[in-house]
């Protein structure tokens, strides 16, 4: 009895131990990873990705430059929402430039915004450049 008693101790502190390090082990991968992602070559790759003939791989890239706000990414961002046929990666790439928040890259959204030729795009291209300026006018949220 003693014995068993003893087992199950020690398979609990074994249990215990293990889970500190896994925790701990996370931990560091986390704070490691988020800096990653603004490293020069992290950086590289995104502005490939935007470029990318593959549209799966295009509205990735979209998509992160503008969630984690990578700033880098704006001159690639525009240029693509003014060269850009897919109408799904133009709401993304409106999107992007408006997390990023930097006018220069609104203002490509509201040239879009006024000239494309499908409504659809028009309208909610014009509905993210006013939010912006709602935004930037301290009247909305972001």
């Amino acid at each position: 009895m003693t014995r068993s008693r003893f087992h199950t101790v020690n398979m609990t502190m074994f249990v215990f131990l293990l889970l500190i390090t896994i925790s701990y082990s996370s931990l560091t991968a986390q704070t490691r990873d988020t800096a990653d992602y603004r490293s020069p070559d992290a950086i590289s790759n995104l502005v490939m990705g935007i470029k990318s003939d593959n549209p799966g791989v295009r509205r990735s890239a979209i998509y992160f430059a503008g969630k984690y706000g990578i700033s880098e990414t704006l001159l690639p961002l525009m240029k693509a929402l003014r060269n850009e046929k897919d109408d799904n990666i133009k709401y993304v790439l409106a999107m992007a430039l408006y997390k990023l928040g930097d006018d220069r890259g609104m203002f490509v959204v509201k040239q879009i915004a006024c000239e494309d030729s499908d409504a659809k795009v028009r309208n909610l291209l014009s509905g993210i450049y006013n939010t912006y300026l709602l935004q930037s006018n301290g009247i909305a949220a972001r």
